[in-house]
């Protein structure tokens, strides 16, 4: 796929490597980290992506670094992509590591004449219609504002020598994740009072916390490339990129999820490329390349508190972190005894509990 195609093909979310899925063979799947990713081949977690020629693999997760296809955050801007290449099978051993498919993609570079774009694309959610399950919740129409802007230029430092080519990508996007409990049909309060009186008391702490919340993508995209034909066999070049992305309150989504269990995702990656281009013979060239890569991804939590899951009926109707024992006993089975209440530890100074997990309620 060429400069013009990866310019002029609709892409939703500008995410270059949506690309990926027009490659026959390929579709969706999900993945290890959050959303979906390729399947190439039937296969899932098994690609290996190049970014002009070097390893560019987030390799705990799996996948791209920086983000994945079909996701709102990634590596490199789409302006500054000038050819997409997917390896389906029977790819040469150079592009090897890989039990599917080989993903490759080539930079642009600067030229003997100065060329530049600016870009800005804006959604909002009046332009949208309301969610069908805003609309059964009776709930106004979910916030939606996405602003992507940018731009690239590039050109000669020296002509036929000398070339520059840098590029900026940002994006403001904030969606709202509708929450609400997630009661089986049919849920009535039992008919033993003091059972009921249980069940109310774990629907009175649920409730507020079963409120929809706001989950934001805010991310800088910086790209930087020099050239240097050194002679006519010879060409040396460097790249530099980096992202910085905030997911906030993306740590958990989903409708069983309160706003206390998720937290702010983040992705904080530089990476540094040199290349040596020799043509060595009118059937011989060599790439001599070398590659850095520092990758940061750390989670945080809107809470400290341990996490409790609330069923109904084997149903997960909310995920919480209650803040004590006392308040922990609402996500322990509520048909029993207040007694249960023994059988979680405690810190004495503050009653918080210590066990990462308090385990699951049925109302």
């Amino acid at each position: 796929m060429d400069a013009r195609s990866v310019a002029n093909l609709p892409l939703n979310g500008r995410n270059f490597l949506g690309f990926v899925f027009l490659a026959p063979g390929v579709t969706l799947a999900p993945t290890a980290a959050a959303g979906v990713g390729p399947s190439i081949g039937g296969q899932r977690g098994m690609n290996s992506y190049l970014l002009d020629g070097a390893d560019n693999n987030q390799t705990f997760l799996g996948g791209p670094l920086g983000g994945l296809g079909g996701s709102d955050r990634y590596q490199l801007s789409q302006e500054a992509v000038q050819e997409f290449q997917v390896n389906i099978n029977a790819y040469s051993a150079e592009l090897g590591r890989a039990g599917a498919g080989v993903v490759s993609v080539i930079t642009k570079s600067g030229t003997n004449e100065i060329h530049g774009s600016l870009f800005w694309y804006f959604r909002d959610r009046a332009l949208n219609a309301t969610s069908l399950i805003s609309k059964n919740l009776g709930q106004v129409k979910e916030p939606f504002h996405v602003h992507q802007f940018g731009g690239a230029v590039g050109g000669p430092i020296r002509k036929n020598k000398l070339f520059f080519f840098a590029n900026y990508d940002g994006q403001r996007r904030t969606e709202f994740n509708v929450t609400f409990l997630n009661l089986p049909s049919g849920f009535n309060l039992s008919s033993d009072p003091i059972v009921a009186g249980f069940q109310q008391r774990a629907l009175d702490y649920l409730t507020p916390r079963a409120a929809s919340w706001i989950r934001g993508f805010n991310q800088d995209i910086y790209m930087a490339k020099m050239d240097w034909q050194i002679t006519s066999a010879h060409r040396l070049s460097w790249r530099w990129n980096r992202q910085r992305f905030d997911g906030v309150n993306l740590e958990q989504t989903g409708v069983p999820n309160s706003l206390e269990h998720t937290g702010d995702s983040e992705i904080n990656s530089d990476m540094l490329a040199v290349f040596l281009t020799s043509t060595l013979s009118n059937g011989m060239v060599n790439v001599a390349r070398f590659s850095h890569l520092l990758n940061n991804e750390p989670g945080r939590s809107n809470s400290p508190n341990p996490e409790a899951n609330i069923s109904e009926g084997g149903q997960l109707v909310l995920t919480v972190r209650p803040t004590s024992p006392k308040v922990a006993s609402l996500c322990l089975p509520l048909a029993g005894p207040p007694s249960a209440l023994a059988k979680i530890p405690a810190d004495g100074a503050n009653g918080q509990t210590r066990s990462p997990s308090v385990g699951a309620a049925t109302l």
